[in-house]
């Protein structure tokens, strides 16, 4: 994220190297999942840095102001990263960590989708609060610490 964030927008306000960042989140993303080895973490995460880096080369007058959006923006896609898998009866994306130790014959059983459902309901919760949270800072105008925040 810190490196989207650097290079999305350059001081003259003109988008910065995202093509070279994109390509480099793709080509990995390409890789693990070549390998089997793509979590829907890293699928969320280049599906944000394209999300990104497309708005900023799309709107580059939006670019600086709508940097606080990030934050927010990451946690709604990390939020549909933990809930629309199983919206569309797909196993928790809590299940991808799991069987990287479960051995391959307990995956599809019912009580291995089931422990794996218990975290996604909390997981979801604590990313609503985290969107909620950035969004509510970027509309009550809170930028800098909390600290600055406080003392207006």
């Amino acid at each position: 994220m810190i490196l989207l964030a650097k290079s999305t927008v350059s001081n003259a306000g003109i988008p910065g190297p995202l093509p070279s960042v994109d390509g480099v989140s793709v080509a990995a993303l390409l890789v693990l999942s070549r390998r089997e080895e793509a979590s829907p973490i890293h699928k969320g995460m280049s599906a944000f840095a394209l999300g990104m880096s497309a708005a900023a080369w799309a709107f580059p007058q939006w670019a600086l102001p709508c940097s606080p959006v990030f934050p927010g923006a990451l946690y709604l896609v990390l939020l549909a990263v933990a809930v629309v898998p199983p919206l569309l009866g797909k196993p928790p994306f809590t299940a991808w960590f799991a069987r990287r130790k479960a051995p391959e014959a307990v995956w599809t059983t019912e009580p291995f989708l089931r422990i794996n459902r218990h975290p996604d309901r909390p997981v979801a919760v604590l990313f609503s609060i985290g969107a909620a949270s950035a969004a509510a800072s970027g509309i009550l105008g809170f930028h800098g610490s909390v600290r600055e925040a406080a003392s207006r």
